[in-house]
């Protein structure tokens, strides 16, 4: 008779013989073979499919197992020397954790021999002088233990173990980060931004608790920011690596631009920890940046500027004739154009932010919705659809996205994992941006073919475009600032409810700028 077929075997000589797939990442293990075989010695199929059960779970392990490896080797890459020492010394992960233990386990017994915590039936040394050194002595090891165990947490923290650090969350400039990110409820891009210089900061200096922090430290981390490596390859090599490549090598410096935001970062989190009470003292309040004098002709061709009308019309024409109808990509090009309105607050806009109810079309920008953000209270603000655009059918677009019942106003093409193309509603990235991966796509899939590659420009020079063309056509600064969501001081009130009236001089001033737009 014969026997019942089992997956993951093959039956030979009345025999069931073990024929399962060997995952490609723990080959290696397996002398590069594809497939683990070899006989189960029984002819049983439910001991077979026992057998199976039990050596896919021991190939689910090794695999797991590899990438937990290959997390702590990522991760090993990136600790800053101090950190880098420990785990050495410690002979490995492992060794870190039963370090760390002990160190806890001497911390506990240090702790209840406190003679602080003594009660009135324990025996204490009879001189006062004998107490007090013993109290001190006490003191400077526990210290010391704190030291140490919270060196060695931040260490198995960086490797991705879930240690709690002695001290409490403010007790490094890491901790002081995090707290400071939830504290004002950065977005991902800004978070990822701040744990960025942080991490330069540990690089540079290692993570010391914040009562050691000094002026020195932050003068001597500006001066080194001078000769960070622009050059994308060395972003994730440690800092005193980079400075040192780019010193040698006489490298392309990082612009002044990004040495200020590392120091004002970090003069954010020293003022932040003096309003939360982990500082007693700011070190860093009043510290200026040496700011390079540079030549005002030369700093004045490095500005964004616009395209020039004949590009911008050329720009919109290829959209209109390469790009779906319901999407940013047709839409975005065209509003930023005639509007002067910014890449992603174009790009989160909702169905309802579109106002048809009364006489004049408009668009609310707004951060109401969880995936709105701006840029500031002076981006929020309603302004009229240009004329041009409904023109060109944007009303009708809008009218389909109402009947389809959606929530975001336009759509993006998306590619499934079977690589067939379809729309889907605008989706944030994993750092909650919607439109970041559209910029990339208007560079190459519009910029290029059109041969316009003057460097720094991208989508957001279409905004130029208008703010130039606005210009030309010679409209009220204040106006045009309503429009565009740049009030410089002004009252914001205006922009963010703007009346009837309002919305009117708004409406005759962009069909003013629409005459030079592509002109």
């Amino acid at each position: 008779m014969a026997l019942a077929k089992v997956a993951g075997t093959k039956i030979r000589g009345g025999t069931y013989h073990l024929n399962i797939s060997i995952p490609p990442e723990i080959r290696h293990l397996h002398k590069g073979r594809a497939l683990l075989t070899g006989t189960l010695k029984t002819a049983d199929p439910k001991v077979a499919a026992n057998e199976v059960i039990r050596a896919r779970a021991q190939l689910l392990e090794q695999v797991e197992e590899t990438a937990r490896s290959a997390d702590v080797n990522a991760r090993l890459a990136e600790l800053p020397p101090d950190q880098r020492a420990l785990y050495d010394r410690a002979g490995g992960l492992e060794g870190l954790l039963e370090a760390f233990q002990s160190t806890q386990t001497a911390r506990a017994f240090l702790a209840a021999g406190d003679l602080s915590t003594m009660t009135d039936t324990e025996e204490f040394p009879p001189d006062p002088l004998e107490i007090e050194l013993a109290a001190a002595e006490h003191r400077a090891a526990s210290a010391a233990l704190e030291g140490i165990a919270r060196r060695e947490a931040k260490t198995l923290r960086s490797l991705g173990e879930k240690v709690e650090v002695p001290g409490g969350d403010l007790s490094g400039v890491a901790e002081l980060a995090e707290a400071f990110i939830r504290a004002k409820e950065y977005t991902i891009q800004n978070a990822e931004s701040v744990r960025y210089t942080v991490r330069r900061w540990i690089e540079f200096h290692g993570d010391q608790p914040l009562a050691k922090l000094s002026r020195a430290h932050l003068a001597e981390f500006d001066d080194a920011a001078r000769d960070l490596p622009v050059a994308r390859e060395w972003l994730k090599k440690p800092m005193r690596t980079a400075v040192a490549a780019a010193q040698k090598g006489n490298l392309d410096r990082v612009s002044y631009k990004v040495r200020e935001r590392l120091i004002n970062h970090l003069k954010a989190l020293s003022a932040f920890a003096l309003n939360k009470g982990a500082l007693t003292v700011d070190p860093w309040v009043g510290y200026k940046i040496d700011k390079p004098k540079g030549k005002i002709a030369e700093a004045s061709t490095q500005k964004r500027k616009g395209f020039p009308p004949e590009q911008v019309k050329a720009i919109l024409a290829y959209v209109a004739a390469t790009t779906h109808a319901d999407t940013a990509d047709h839409w975005l090009p065209m509003l930023s154009a005639y509007s002067g309105a910014r890449r992603e607050e174009l790009g989160q806009l909702l169905v309802e932010d579109v106002l048809t109810g009364g006489d004049i079309p408009a668009l609310r920008i707004t951060d109401e919705d969880e995936v709105q953000k701006v840029k500031n209270e002076h981006s929020l603000r309603v302004i009229p659809v240009p004329p041009v655009c409904i023109e060109r059918g944007f009303l009708d677009f809008v009218a389909r996205r109402r009947q389809a019942g959606g929530a975001m106003l336009f759509l993006e093409e998306y590619t499934d994992k079977r690589h067939q193309k379809t729309l889907r509603e605008m989706t944030p990235d994993s750092r909650g941006r919607l439109t970041e991966i559209y910029g990339g796509r208007f560079s190459r899939k519009v910029l290029a073919p059109l041969g316009i590659k003057t460097k720094g420009q991208g989508f957001h020079a279409l905004r130029h475009s208008w703010t130039d063309a606005a210009r030309r056509a010679k409209i009220d600064p204040e106006i045009r600032r309503l429009i565009a969501g740049r009030l410089d001081g002004e009252d914001a009130t205006e922009a963010r409810y703007g009346s009837s009236d309002l919305l009117t001089e708004k409406l005759e001033a962009l069909k003013q700028v629409a005459k030079f737009v592509e002109a």
